[in-house]
């Protein structure tokens, strides 16, 4: 069984923003078939920030998307992790950057 990285995996924004894209996994068997109603948990592991809700099932494709990801307040590097039982976690990260925009 896998869990991959199916979107959103490397992304920069900018800080204490949504990051642009939804991070989302796929999970599949050992077979390499999807798996439909599984949990996986999200959670920032690096850079501050938050993520809404924490965990998400699968759809009937396999893939689970997390809620928004919310970017630290602080540039630099922001990461969060997507688990699901007895599989390697997977790693989303992210690069904030200042809010340089005119007012």
């Amino acid at each position: 069984a896998t869990l991959t990285v199916q979107d959103g995996g490397a992304q920069s924004g900018i800080v204490g923003s949504e990051a642009p894209v939804t991070p989302s996994v796929l999970v599949r068997d050992e077979f390499g078939n999807p798996v439909p109603d599984a949990v996986v948990a999200f959670e920032v592991t690096g850079g501050g920030g938050s993520v809404a809700g924490g965990e998400a099932r699968t759809n009937a494709s396999g893939i689970a998307r997390a809620g928004a990801w919310t970017l630290g307040t602080v540039p630099g590097d922001n990461s969060l992790s997507a688990a699901f039982a007895g599989l390697q976690s997977v790693t989303f990260t992210a690069s904030a950057s200042a809010d340089t925009g005119a007012s």
